[in-house]
């Protein structure tokens, strides 16, 4: 049977007014976001995905192609994603900048594909709209550009860990733009294409599982294809690779213990979030409020007046919907776009600890435009909509433009961005404990010790938190609390390799180096590639008189991570102190180059020099050392005196 969606003459000034609303909304989705290339790797989820991640660190590797098809880093299964990452890595290392550069150029794929997308869609679906081709491209992208500028869309742009979204997003758009292909003349080929598209996007994010229950709907509108039967029939083969998705990532989520069980949120719990989440995503599509980062969860759930009005909310959208199918038949599309395309990260089956968050609407958000883009195109039959939708269009893509570019503001480091996500929110645990994190690697310890209390107090079963608050307190010599506050991060969560190393850490602070070594042998054991763990063992290691042991595993910490200072002055120093001295120097090199501030890598070279009787090279040290620290270059000035008189230096 012939499809009702047959293909559309083309004509050359059809494809070039295409190609200016692509083009359109891509410079629209550049000027609103580019703020975020002034931003830098944030300490939350970009550790894991980038900086601290061993085999990302690499760039693109062998081994690291083949670690990017395992199950369960990151509480996720998205390959593509993984393997982007160090894409990234090997063009421009650990520059910030051609990081982000990458994610906004994906996100103006998007919004380009977006409003060709919208283009093809108004055209199959309002064809007795007296409007061209040249009026739904205008209105294409003018939909496309006011989604991309959305400032809903910054935390997707802006934050390197949700690479993911833009990725997936664009290979997303591109298998909905080729099933509408496939829509208009089925072939082997084209539906090869769509199935291969799909299958690429659920290895960028798993978010893309619902994709064929919504080219479902696209079949109803605008598509109009019948019969059923053979709609559902040519869907197998993607529903069984969403499947195969899903399946992939429980398993990883399940692993990386991001799911939450029923007894820690129960299910009425979990559908109250649901609909206020549903509602709140709706709404935030024309007023997005004050964003943030991290939304809670609230701590004994959404208060019953705000669940009911979220439900008669959700209730009163599809009844409207179902009564408008035939007159109106673009609001149910795109509604059911919306709600089905959410249905993944609504909250029924909770991973993580956000009650919702903004970048769970890049594409659902695109069902709601599009409704509202029909419609409008509908009404155009009107004079003065003609006039004003235009103006109104682009006054909300300025609107929008600014709204983004105000936010990204915030995003330039971790403790601006999550001091601004404590501003507008309550009761927000996680965002103290990454906080205190981001103040701990500073050396900002009170800071750090205060957000990490108030995070326990706040949510005394994020053990992240008590593992934070054990760190802030032991390095300020505080013994005793930390290991109270590494007790009960081991009660919460026993087992973990952060816990293990925190725990060493105090060992090793508290002079109590024998009692170090089993705790970082355990963390090596729960996770061999956690450089950290290796560099605390060699540190335990060297300290009860183990050198051969200490070496091997400061060698293993930077086969991980070379990146790390700690791992390469204990190297540097463990190896002067045995007396060789050729492997030391590179080794106290190569801590200069990552902190050149400090002055252990040119007092133990000036004692190398000293102990080859080089008292020019000795002095050159001594030079650079009393910038840094002019007691030990006065300490070292005394040996090379005595140097200068006789044979012999001091231990």
């Amino acid at each position: 049977m012939a499809e009702v969606s047959a293909p559309l003459d083309r004509p050359p000034a059809a494809a070039r007014h295409t190609a200016l609303a692509a083009a359109f909304a891509a410079a629209v989705a550049l000027v609103a976001h580019a703020r975020a290339l002034d931003g830098g790797f944030l300490s939350l989820d970009d550790a894991d995905y980038v900086t601290e991640n061993p085999l990302v660190r690499r760039g693109l590797t062998g081994p690291g192609f083949a670690w990017a098809w395992n199950v369960g880093h990151a509480a996720n299964w998205h390959p593509l994603t993984w393997l982007s990452h160090m894409a990234d890595v090997s063009l421009f290392g650990f520059n910030a900048r051609g990081h982000h550069a990458t994610s906004l150029l994906l996100h103006a794929l998007c919004a380009a594909l977006a409003a060709v997308l919208i283009e093809a869609l108004l055209a199959r679906g309002c064809r007795d709209v007296a409007t061209s081709r040249r009026g739904f491209a205008f209105a294409s992208g003018l939909a496309a550009a006011f989604w991309a500028a959305h400032p809903w869309r910054v935390e997707s742009v802006a934050w390197v860990a949700e690479r993911k979204d833009v990725l997936s997003g664009a290979l997303g758009l591109a298998a909905l733009l080729a099933y509408v292909h496939y829509a208009d003349r089925p072939s082997v080929a084209r539906h090869a294409t769509v199935t291969a598209l799909l299958g690429l996007g659920l290895c960028a994010k798993p978010m893309l599982v619902s994709l064929p229950a919504v080219f479902l709907v696209l079949d109803a509108w605008p598509l109009r294809r019948p019969p059923l039967r053979r709609r559902i029939l040519e869907k197998v083969p993607w529903a069984l690779l969403a499947a195969a998705s899903c399946a992939l990532t429980l398993v990883a989520q399940k692993r990386g213990g991001a799911l939450a069980s029923t007894a820690v949120l129960p299910l009425g719990r979990r559908i109250g979030n649901a609909l206020v989440s549903y509602a709140r995503y709706a709404a935030g599509l024309v007023w997005p409020g004050r964003s943030s980062v991290l939304y809670p969860y609230p701590a004994h759930g959404w208060p019953a007046a705000i669940v009911g009005i979220s439900a008669v909310l959700v209730v009163a959208a599809t009844v409207a919907a179902l009564a408008l199918r035939r007159r109106a038949p673009w609001w149910g599309a795109g509604l059911a776009w919306f709600a089905i395309m959410t249905l993944p990260v609504a909250g029924l089956v909770q991973a993580g600890i956000q009650a919702r968050a903004d970048r769970y609407t890049y594409l659902p958000h695109l069902g709601l435009v599009l409704a509202v883009t029909a419609a409008i195109v509908g009404a155009c039959r009107i004079a003065w909509v003609r006039v004003a939708a235009p103006l109104a269009g682009i006054a909300l893509i300025v609107l929008a433009c600014a709204a983004s570019r105000a936010y990204e503001r915030d995003w330039k480091d971790t403790e601006t961005l999550l001091t601004q996500a404590l501003a507008v929110t309550r009761d927000n645990a996680y965002a103290h404990f990454v906080l205190a994190l981001d103040l701990d690697q500073r050396y900002r310890y009170r800071e750090a010790e205060a957000h990490a209390r108030e995070a326990v107090r706040l949510d005394p079963s994020l053990w992240v938190a008590w593992d934070a608050l054990a760190h802030a307190l032991a390095v300020q010599g505080r013994y005793d609390e930390a290991m109270e506050a590494s007790r009960e991060s081991f009660r919460v969560h026993p087992g973990d390799a952060w816990s293990y190393v925190t725990r060493g850490t105090i060992l090793l602070l508290s002079h109590r180096p024998a009692e170090a070594v089993p705790v970082l042998e355990q963390a090596t054991t729960a996770d061999p590639l956690l450089a950290r763990g290796w560099t605390g063992l060699a540190d335990a290691r060297a300290q009860t008189g183990q050198p051969a042991a200490a070496a091997e595993a400061y060698r293993k910490a930077l086969a991980l991570d070379s990146d790390q200072f700690e791992a390469w002055i204990g190297l540097g120093i463990l190896l002067a102190k045995t007396g060789d001295d050729a492997a030391a120097v590179p080794a106290l090199d190569a801590a200069e180059r990552l902190v050149p501030s400090d002055a252990r890598p040119f007092l133990w070279r000036a004692a190398i020099a000293l102990r080859r009787s080089d008292l020019a090279a000795a002095r050159r040290e001594e030079a650079a050392l009393r910038s840094r620290n002019p007691e030990m270059a006065d300490a070292v000035a005394a040996d090379i005196a005595a140097a200068s008189h006789g044979p012999g230096t001091r231990p």
